[in-house]
C-alpha cells in the first residue's frame, strides 16, 4: 500500500505545506478581520458615547474618573483579549496584542486631537489616557527589538506600544496646565 518512492513523498510533502500554508493564511485573515473589527469597535463608542461636552465640563469639579466610553471600551478591550489568549501564545499572542495596542492608540490620538479642552476635560482626557495606559501595560508586551539595519524602519516604527501611550499621557499633561505654564511644562515633559 504505502511506498517509498520519491515521487511520491515528493508529492505529500508539497500537500502537506499547501495545506498548511491555506491554513495559515485563513487564519491570519482571521486576525486581521478580529484586530479591524476591535479597533472599529473602539472608534465607533469614541464616536457615538464621548460627546464635545465631556471636556468642557461647565463646572471646574475635578473628577478622577474616566469617561464612560473610555470604560466601555477597557471593558470591551478585556474580552476580546481573554478571548485572544485563548487562541494564541507566544510570539504570535505578543504580535496580535501589539497591533491591538498600536491601532488603538492611532484611534485615540486621532480622537484627542478633535476636541477642545478646559482645565477639568483635560483632568477626565487624563483619566481616559491612565486607564488605557494601564489596561495596555496588563498585556505585558515585549519591547520591540531595534531594526536599524532595515533603513525603511523609521524610529515610530520601533516604539514600543509602551511608549506611545506614555507619549499619549505627556501630551494629555499639557491639557490641563495653564495656558501660561505649558511651555516650560513642554521643555520638562521632553
Amino acid at each position: 500500500m504505502y511506498s517509498d518512492s520519491l515521487p511520491e513523498q515528493t508529492a505529500v510533502r508539497n500537500k502537506w505545506r499547501a495545506a498548511v500554508n491555506s491554513l495559515e493564511s485563513k487564519i491570519n485573515l482571521g486576525v486581521e478581520r478580529q484586530i479591524n473589527a476591535i479597533t472599529g469597535y473602539a472608534r465607533f463608542v469614541l464616536s457615538t458615547q464621548q460627546k464635545k461636552s465631556d471636556f468642557l465640563p461647565e463646572t471646574d469639579r475635578l473628577e478622577l474618573f474616566c469617561s464612560p466610553a473610555c470604560q466601555t471600551i477597557c471593558r470591551f478591550l478585556r474580552t476580546q483579549v481573554d478571548a485572544i489568549r485563548k487562541g494564541l501564545d507566544g510570539e504570535n499572542l505578543g504580535a496580535v496584542l501589539e497591533e491591538i495596542a498600536v491601532r488603538l492608540y492611532k484611534v485615540l490620538l486621532a480622537h484627542f486631537q478633535a476636541f477642545y479642552y478646559n482645565s477639568s476635560g483635560g483632568l477626565l482626557a487624563l483619566s481616559d489616557v491612565k486607564e488605557y495606559q494601564k489596561l495596555i501595560n496588563g498585556w505585558r508586551l515585549n519591547a520591540r527589538p531595534s531594526s536599524t539595519q532595515d533603513p525603511g524602519v523609521t524610529a515610530a516604527m520601533e516604539e514600543s506600544p509602551k511608549r506611545m501611550f506614555e507619549t499619549l499621557q505627556a501630551l494629555t499633561n499639557l491639557l490641563y496646565v495653564p495656558p501660561e505654564n505649558v511651555q516650560s511644562t513642554a521643555k520638562t515633559i521632553s
